[in-house]
């Protein structure tokens, strides 16, 4: 859907499930179709580097969004900074 770099912050990752879900911007939900108290699903495999500690809640990601069968969906998705709680759980990786 699209090649542009977008912002958000991860709401909650289950590695145990392989996927998650960004909190995004209003006016980026909107432009998706998605309803205000929704937010974008990231799969493991949208991830890009796929790692079972890769997302934590409250890290920051870029990523780009992709048409999935059941809506937009997170690809390529990296982390730029994670969040303070978990900064020293990454470094120990």
């Amino acid at each position: 859907m699209s090649t542009t770099i977008h912002k958000g912050i991860v709401r909650w990752y289950k590695p145990a499930l392989q996927f998650g879900f960004i909190a995004i911007a209003p006016s980026l939900k909107q432009e998706l179709g998605l309803k205000p108290e929704q937010d974008l699903f990231v799969h493991a495999g949208g991830l890009a580097t796929p790692h079972p500690k890769a997302l934590a809640p409250e890290d920051r990601v870029e990523f780009e969004i992709q048409q999935g069968s059941k809506g937009p969906r997170a690809i390529r998705c990296r982390v730029v900074s994670h969040a303070p709680a978990t900064q020293l759980a990454h470094v120990a990786d």
